[in-house]
């Protein structure tokens, strides 16, 4: 199956050297970055995942994120588990 409207992109680890200190950045910075490029699901798995969602709360806050985008990315996930049972389904 191809890539489409419904598919979910998620991110690997933003933790890892090449996703960001390699880039001179932290997880949280490299969440931001990668939901903007597009990503649904952004996998910031170190030992303070908060900063991360405080990070997206504070780029969707400033404009940095679009909250349309960032909607749009809840509603395909979960769809996405509604489909496999794991959520009730959405409207939309």
């Amino acid at each position: 199956r191809t890539a489409g409207p419904d598919t979910v992109i998620v991110t690997d680890s933003l933790a890892m050297a090449a996703a960001s200190s390699a880039l001179g950045i932290t997880p949280a910075q490299a969440a931001v970055r990668a939901l903007r490029a597009g990503a649904d699901w952004a996998m910031a798995c170190d030992a303070s995942p908060l900063r991360a969602v405080a990070a997206v709360r504070r780029a969707l806050a400033d404009g940095r994120l679009p909250r349309a985008q960032a909607d749009a990315s809840a509603r395909r996930i979960l769809e996405l588990k509604a489909r496999w049972g794991l959520a009730p389904k959405t409207d939309g």
